[in-house]
């Protein structure tokens, strides 16, 4: 995986790109402040950041990670001065995580390694009549099951597929954003917009869709890490 480094800490920075050379993952880039990120992400990609907390002037790690958030990329937060409170609100979603420095070559490649193999593939792949049509996941909104057929809603059209939700989820469980809330319906949780655990039912932007009542807490679960 591509890795860049926020680190205010020269020094540090240096011995993470140094560490990160030692693993299977490659440095790509070093911003030393949090108001280096957005123009870097301009003009570079990452598959991986790792962010210091506490990075001086301006923004902190965790309100500069908001900018990988909208792009799916995981973070890793890392600081020398962990507490409860940082680290609860460190972990916002399900693509974040925490070091405590210092910390050896063996931990960060652990870590590297772990969101390496949970990582979303961007695409995924759809028969239909007998023609593979490659699609990308940031356009779904939505699954739902309409008979022997699935219905696959993205942004500006509909695909339907004669298969069943179970064997689509079970399909794409590990390198995928969909989540099943309700019998006849699997989400994209990226697109998530609003959830109503009292009368059970979630928004993806101007979708209602109803959430079954073995799902809810699932979901709920899922809700509170996206939305922090």
């Amino acid at each position: 995986m591509n890795v860049l480094i926020i680190e205010d800490d020269l020094l540090f920075a240096t011995r993470l790109e140094a560490i990160i050379s030692e693993t299977a993952h490659l440095f790509v880039g070093h911003c030393n402040s949090a108001a280096e990120v957005p123009h870097w992400l301009t003009n570079n990609s990452c598959d991986v950041a790792l962010i210091d907390i506490h990075l001086g002037k301006g923004l902190n790690g965790i309100e500069i990670s908001k900018n990988f958030k909208e792009l799916n990329i995981p973070v890793i937060f890392i600081t020398a001065f962990p507490s409860a409170e940082i680290y609860n609100e460190s972990l916002h979603n399900d693509e974040s995580y925490f070091l405590v420095k210092p910390f050896d070559k063996f931990t960060l490649s652990s870590v590297l390694d772990k969101i390496d193999r949970n990582r979303v593939s961007p695409s995924f792949i759809l028969k239909d009549n007998n023609q593979l049509i490659k699609l990308e996941w940031i356009h779904l909104l939505y699954i739902e099951v309409d008979g022997n057929y699935c219905v696959y809603h993205f942004n500006n059209k509909r695909i339907a597929i004669k298969n069943s939700l179970v064997k689509i989820i079970n399909e794409y469980k590990t390198n995928s954003p969909l989540i099943q809330i309700h019998r006849n319906f699997a989400v994209n949780k990226h697109k998530i917009s609003k959830v109503n655990t009292k009368e059970s039912w979630l928004e993806l932007g101007e979708i209602r869709i109803p959430i079954g009542a073995k799902y809810l807490n699932e979901v709920a679960f899922q809700y509170k890490f996206l939305s922090k």
